[in-house]
């Protein structure tokens, strides 16, 4: 059976990426933008700097987002959206800048939902990118204020979606957070399978059933090896993790970042 390489984080990354060969090639033709705070860097009075630094700063992201495709991580596709939200801020597409910062916001806070300190990096995060749009004074004063504004709004949407999909669906979350003996880590942390004395094809398995939902039946076909001997491999896993059945693992595992 052939792995099941599209998934929606890997349809992101596509698209994130043609997104952002369109703006290399605008970055390129547009000649810079004389507004922004980054031309009072000391430079030469005949070069406009963000002609520069605008086309290196999308690629640098293009070739991420491009490592991303087959490497996905909700932590790089962070990254990436945090840095254009900066670049797009500074050079005059503020509204694009906010939507991808509020963007990177929710990814980031699914990713640490049941990290203990999430709440405070939250809270720093929305405090530094209110400090950060002070820079947008440079465009103008009425671009700021509508810029600030604008935050504001997206800020009280996604803390009102945040609580909707609270009371939705928490009862499909556990009340208490799953501990575990044999686990280190504290939830929200990564958690590499290797340190628990896993395989390699246990941590594929495993990486697979949690990343990809793929059933014993397809597993078994994926590795060229009988039913059997993947619920043998799977009842391995949950002595190795101190749980008794697929949906504790699941439970269990879904609180940490799982690394091979």
């Amino acid at each position: 059976m052939k792995e099941k390489w599209i998934n929606s984080e890997r349809v992101v990354s596509i698209s994130a990426f043609f997104f952002l060969v369109v703006a290399v090639i605008l970055g390129i033709v547009q000649n810079g933008y004389k507004d922004s705070i980054l031309e009072l860097i000391p430079h030469s009075k005949n070069v406009i700097l963000t002609s520069y630094i605008i086309p290196i700063v999308h690629s640098i992201s293009c070739i991420w987002c491009f490592y991303q495709i087959f490497r996905p991580s909700i932590f790089g596709e962070c990254g990436i959206m945090f840095i254009e939200s900066a670049l797009t801020i500074l050079t005059g597409t503020e509204q694009l800048g906010i939507f991808l910062f509020y963007g990177a916001v929710c990814l980031f806070r699914i990713a640490t939902i049941n990290h203990p300190r999430s709440k405070k990096l939250f809270i720093f995060t929305v405090f530094s990118h209110f400090i950060f749009l002070l820079t947008t004074l440079t465009h103008s004063w009425q671009r700021y204020l509508m810029c600030t504004a604008s935050s504001v709004f997206y800020l009280a949407f996604f803390l009102w979606m945040s609580h909707l999909l609270k009371l939705r669906f928490s009862y499909f979350l556990p009340h208490v957070v799953q501990s575990s003996k044999v686990i280190k880590e504290a939830p929200g942390e990564v958690l590499h399978l290797r340190d628990y004395g896993l395989t390699e094809r246990q941590i594929k398995i495993t990486q697979d059933y949690i990343h990809n939902k793929i059933s014993y039946k397809e597993l078994a076909e994926k590795y060229i090896t009988s039913l059997s001997s993947i619920k043998k491999d799977f009842s391995i896993i949950f002595q190795k993790f101190g749980v008794s059945s697929i949906q504790e693992m699941n439970v269990l595992l879904i609180q940490y970042q799982i690394e091979p």
